[in-house]
C-alpha cells in the first residue's frame, strides 16, 4: 500500500507539472496571437480635419519608427498627447477627440505606438514597451522652445490608458494624466476573460503564472511590478480615472483596484458606460466640460 501511495504521488506531481507546462504554452499561444500583429486601420478623417492635421515623423535616436498627427494651435496654453488602445484603434482613430481640445487652445499630437498605424515594429507591448514611444516624443518635445514650458497632459484610452500610467510613474514632465477604460494590468484582463467563462479558480490561477511567465519571457520584465496597477502609486500628478461600469472588455474592477492603489486620483464611473466610453466623455454632457475643466485646472 505504501508503494502504490508513492507511485500515485509521483504521478500526481508528472500530471501536475505536465498541467503547468501545457498551460504556460497555451498562454504563450493566446498572447502571441494578440501581440504578434500589426493595425493598419484605413484613415477616414473626420469632416474638416483634413485640413487642420498634420503627419508628424518623432524622432527616435535608432529605435523604432514613429510617426503621429499633430494638431497645431497659434497659442497654446498646453499639449496633449492621445494614446490609442491595440488592434482596432490607432492613432487617426484618436484625432476626432483631438478636434474639440485644439478649439479650446490645446495643441494636439496623436500618437501611432508602435505596430499601429504609420509606426514600425511587429510587436504590440501591451503597455510596458509602449512607455519608450510616450518617452520618444516627449523628449522631443523637450527640445523644441516653442513647447518646452507648456503643460503635458496624457490622455489614453484602453492599452493608452495604461501606457499612460505607467509612462507619468517615469516622466515628472508630465502634468496631467487621463486613463479612459485603462486596464490594471494584462494579467487581470486575461484572468477576468478566464472567469466570464466560468473557469475554475485553480486553473485561473495556473493560467495567472502563466501569464506573468510569457510575458516575462517576451518582454524582458517583471509584468507584476511594470503594470499600472504596481506604477500607478508613483504617479504624483493629478490623475484622472475614467470607466464604464458596463465594460464589456476591461472591467470596471480594475478602475476601482487602480484607484485603491492611488487614492488621490479622480474616479468617475460612467453608468452604462462601455468600453467605448470615450465618446461620451469627449462628445457629451456633462462628462465633456468636466474633462476639459479637470485640463484646465
Amino acid at each position: 500500500m505504501k508503494k502504490l501511495l508513492q507511485v500515485l504521488l509521483v504521478l500526481l506531481i508528472i500530471a501536475s507539472a505536465a498541467g503547468v507546462v501545457m498551460v504556460a504554452w497555451h498562454s504563450g499561444t493566446i498572447i502571441g496571437q494578440m501581440v504578434d500583429v500589426r493595425v493598419e486601420p484605413t484613415i477616414s478623417w473626420p469632416l474638416g480635419a483634413a485640413e487642420r492635421v498634420q503627419a508628424l515623423d518623432v524622432p527616435t535616436e535608432g529605435d523604432i519608427a514613429l510617426h503621429a498627427w499633430h494638431l497645431e494651435a497659434p497659442e497654446p496654453q498646453g499639449l496633449v498627447i492621445l494614446l490609442h488602445g491595440m488592434h482596432g484603434m490607432a492613432a487617426s482613430s484618436m484625432v476626432h477627440f483631438g478636434l474639440p481640445l485644439q478649439e479650446q487652445g490645446y495643441e494636439v499630437f496623436a500618437l501611432d505606438m508602435r505596430a499601429h498605424g504609420r509606426s514600425g515594429g511587429d510587436e504590440i507591448g501591451l503597455a510596458y514597451t509602449e512607455v519608450n514611444d510616450v518617452v520618444h516624443l516627449l523628449n522631443w518635445l523637450q527640445t523644441d522652445s516653442n513647447y518646452r514650458e507648456l503643460p503635458i497632459t496624457l490622455i489614453g484610452h484602453s492599452m493608452g490608458g495604461a501606457t499612460a500610467i505607467n509612462t507619468a510613474a517615469v516622466r515628472p514632465d508630465v502634468a496631467k494624466v487621463v486613463s479612459i477604460s485603462g486596464f490594471a494590468s494584462f494579467e487581470e484582463t486575461f484572468v477576468d476573460v478566464l472567469r466570464s467563462e466560468a473557469v475554475p479558480e485553480p486553473i485561473v490561477y495556473l493560467y495567472r503564472l502563466g501569464v506573468r511567465l510569457q510575458l516575462w519571457r517576451r518582454y524582458g520584465l517583471n509584468p507584476v511590478v511594470q503594470a499600472p496597477l504596481r506604477q500607478v502609486s508613483a504617479v504624483t500628478q493629478p490623475l484622472l480615472l475614467i470607466h464604464g461600469d458596463a465594460d464589456e472588455q476591461i472591467d470596471v474592477r480594475q478602475a476601482r483596484m487602480l484607484h485603491s492603489e492611488q487614492p488621490e486620483a479622480e474616479l468617475w464611473l460612467i453608468p452604462d458606460g462601455r468600453h467605448d466610453v470615450i465618446q461620451q466623455v469627449f462628445f457629451d454632457e456633462p462628462w465633456r466640460q468636466q474633462l476639459l475643466a479637470f485640463l484646465a485646472r
